[in-house]
């Protein structure tokens, strides 16, 4: 065998191994923006709920959806991997500045995160009056964040 035909059969031994080897990255990619839009959507339905709860002073279901958005909170920045921005593959809404200006992004999650807790701590307490104040905030922390990050 010639020393061009073993580099062609090296390139494509080559080729097919990294078509293979990076499919599960691209499929688990795809699974991200289907997880993270399902999360959005639970996410939307949550604030409606919480803020329903606030208004009729339910504490459990206030507590109930408000440690939802809590967790999300956590969770919200690892949804997020390089390459699940927006395409027309993959039906995401999330704006390539997202991975840009990841701190910023970070610091609009905190901010969503904080208000949050301070609903959480007031519930406890039995304010409902600063609980529905502190979950304004949190819905113009979601606001804010779409409004930067979201095509």
């Amino acid at each position: 065998m010639n020393k061009s035909r073993i580099l062609k059969s090296w390139f494509i031994i080559f080729i097919l191994n990294l078509t293979f080897l990076s499919w599960p990255v691209v499929a688990s990619g795809l699974g991200v923006v289907e997880d993270r839009q399902a999360k959005f959507k639970e996410s939307k339905k949550g604030m409606r709920v919480l803020r329903h709860s606030i208004k009729n002073q339910d504490k459990n279901e206030a507590l109930h959806a408000v440690d939802f958005h809590i967790a999300w909170s956590q969770k919200l920045p690892t949804m997020f991997p390089r390459g699940s921005e927006a395409s027309v593959s993959n039906g995401s809404d999330a704006s390539g500045d997202i991975w840009e200006d990841f701190e910023r992004f970070e610091r609009l999650n905190l901010d969503y995160q904080k208000a949050a807790l301070m609903i959480r701590s007031e519930l406890d307490q039995g304010d409902y009056e600063a609980a529905m104040r502190n979950f304004f905030k949190m819905a113009r922390s979601c606001k804010v964040c779409h409004e930067n990050f979201r095509n």
